[in-house]
């Protein structure tokens, strides 16, 4: 379990990308300034930013230790909010409810959601959880109780079988009447009774923090076997629909796993996704969810590499912008070892119909960077700009996730800019700490860029966390 204390620091961009840290060995123009505290004590992650007109409100996984009966550790989910100068506005709001690092998502009107995947105990592991926040006047607090959006059950049909549901840190958007929270449904059969089966979902939530309609069915039903999931959502009010995307591997015949061959059916293995695909929805009213626009379309297939990481997606008010983690080439076979080929980012433009800019995506960063994580968010200053943050492995020569002998700091972060039509900015190191820094979450919002990162975690050879010595960075850019 990770642990983390929050420093806040503010770098004044003087090009496109500013680098922050202590160093003055990044590539990137900028400078670098003195931190301050943001959230002091222990955190297990911020995946989340949301902007509410005023400050920026960043979804928290805390970690507390227990003690008596279920003594260790939990993760008690909340949130802060941080102003434009990266200065926390008053207390974090941290909830009794323990989850997954969870996704928020704000109006203008000072109401918002967030929603996580919940841990708090057995009849509410792996359902989606929602809390309605209000930032009115500056001030973070709780709007009722925490309620469930999505039902998690256990033993359905046969004693053994789960369904369990997954939320990613982009997975919720507001359409301008009601919030659109989508996220995986996961079907685990009993142990060795047959592959697990997974897609994607869509409920609808109001400001006031009821359900609006039922879940919709994003995904089209997937094939014994499938993993289909890590969606992402984003919408274009000028077109009133939202566009989801999420990884698929309907066309991959290869298998996670020891197997390189169809393994025994009464095994749980699971196919790697190779596409990304996408789904328009209406936008909603009041009192009436939205519904599909049209049928699932491809964004990206590839039969032959599996995508390493799902997508992150942004629009600009023409197009859609949207990363993601893909092999440079074809592993040996889909196991969890060297077998796989390694990883690279890429990205395509797409307009409000699903016309992609190229056939062939393009690469993000440079033949050297070895990509994972990717963010990408849509700053509308100096032009308008997309603006792209990942974990970048670049050092990490041998790919084994631990800063051996001669690599230095084996990760760190990393970004670049896009605009539609013109020539990709210079990618640059964002931050030029000593140390690791990994798991960069981007927001955007009264012109300036919210970005945030692990750092100082050491993670052994097996890519578990295990330092005990970590501390969370938040960062503000301002273009």
């Amino acid at each position: 379990m990770r642990r983390f204390e929050c420093i806040g620091l503010v770098c004044l961009v003087t090009g496109l990308l500013a680098a922050c840290g202590g160093s003055s060995s990044s590539p990137a123009a900028g400078g670098a300034s003195t931190g301050m505290a943001v959230y002091s004590g222990e955190s297990g992650g911020a995946r989340s930013t949301a902007y509410d007109g005023a400050n920026f409100l960043v979804g928290l996984q805390t970690l507390q230790t227990n003690t008596g009966v279920g003594s260790g550790t939990s993760t008690p989910v909340g949130a802060i909010l941080v102003d434009g100068t990266g200065a926390p506005v008053g207390s974090p709001l941290i909830l009794a409810s323990v989850g997954d690092s969870p996704s928020v998502a704000c109006d203008s009107a000072n109401h918002c959601l967030m929603a996580w995947a919940d841990h708090s105990g057995l009849a509410t592991d792996g359902a989606i959880i929602g809390q309605m926040l209000s930032t009115a006047g500056g001030a973070l607090a709780a709007s009722g109780s925490p309620f469930t959006i999505q039902a998690a059950q256990a033993d359905v049909p046969n004693p053994g079988d789960t369904d369990k549901y997954l939320l990613e840190p982009q997975g919720i958007v507001f359409d301008g009447v009601n919030f659109l929270v989508v996220y995986t449904h996961v079907f685990q059969p009993a142990p060795n009774t047959g592959p697990s089966t997974s897609n994607v979902l869509g409920q609808f939530v109001s400001t006031a923090g009821t359900l609006v309609g039922t879940a919709l069915t994003l995904s089209a039903t997937p094939k014994t076997g499938d993993v289909t999931g890590q969606p992402a959502v984003a919408y274009d009010s000028f077109n009133a629909k939202a566009l989801v995307t999420w990884t698929d591997a309907t066309r991959n015949t290869k298998l996670d796993g020891t197997y390189c061959s169809s393994p025994p059916a009464s095994q749980n293995m699971q196919y790697s996704p190779t596409d990304i695909e996408g789904q328009f929805v209406t936008q909603s009213t009041v009192g009436a969810a939205g519904t599909l626009s049209g049928a699932n379309f491809a964004i990206q297939q590839d039969a032959t590499r599996k995508i390493r990481g799902g997508p992150s997606i942004a629009f600009d008010g023409s197009d859609y912008f949207i990363v993601w983690t893909n092999e440079t080439a074809p592993g040996a076979c889909d196991t969890s070892g060297p077998a796989d080929g390694p990883s690279e980012l890429i990205a395509n433009f797409m307009d409000t119909v699903g016309n992609l800019f190229s056939t062939t995506p393009f690469l993000v960063g440079s033949s050297a960077t070895r990509g994972a994580l990717p963010q990408v968010a849509y700053d509308p200053t100096a032009g308008g700009r997309f603006v792209v943050v990942w974990t970048d492995l670049r050092n990490d020569a041998n790919g084994n996730l631990a800063c051996d002998a001669g690599e230095g700091t084996c990760m760190d972060v990393w970004g670049q800019t896009f605009v539609f039509d013109s020539t990709p900015g210079v990618e640059a190191r964002l931050v030029s700490d000593a140390g690791n820094q990994f798991e960069a979450a981007l927001g955007a919002g009264g012109g300036k860029l919210l970005l945030l990162w692990d750092h100082g975690v050491l993670p052994n050879g097996s890519g578990s966390l295990t330092s005990p010595n970590v501390e969370r960075d938040l960062v503000i850019t301002a273009p």
